[in-house]
């Protein structure tokens, strides 16, 4: 059963991470210096991990650690949530890649 809201929101957060960095439980709890159920019960909300291995959890999925601790009612903190995961995603691509998504961005203002 989770603890609270904040154990189910760090837990979300840290599920959607290691998903979009194609990482196993596994592969993170190795990281992390845990086992891979400790990894599913942090990510389902029913326990909050030990400083140290969120730190790892942080550094190894390369979160913004802002974006645990926000409270995800707060429209404003959801908003930064969603600028940070298109800052993050607009990082990974190449020149091109980004010329393009601008471009987007840059029709979308002209639409708007």
């Amino acid at each position: 059963m989770p603890q609270n809201n904040n154990t189910d929101h760090i837990g979300a957060i840290i599920h959607y991470y290691r998903l979009i960095r194609k990482m196993t439980q596994e592969q993170l709890g190795e990281s992390a210096g845990c086992t891979s159920g400790f990894i599913g019960q942090i990510e389902r909300g029913e326990c909050m991990p030990s400083v140290h291995i969120l730190c790892k959890i942080i550094q190894t999925l390369d979160i913004d650690a802002n974006e645990l601790f926000w409270d995800s009612e707060d429209s404003s903190s959801e908003d930064q949530q969603l600028t940070n995961q298109i800052i993050h995603h607009v990082n990974l691509l190449n020149t091109k890649e980004k010329k393009f998504i601008l471009s987007i961005i840059n029709h979308l203002n002209l639409l708007g």
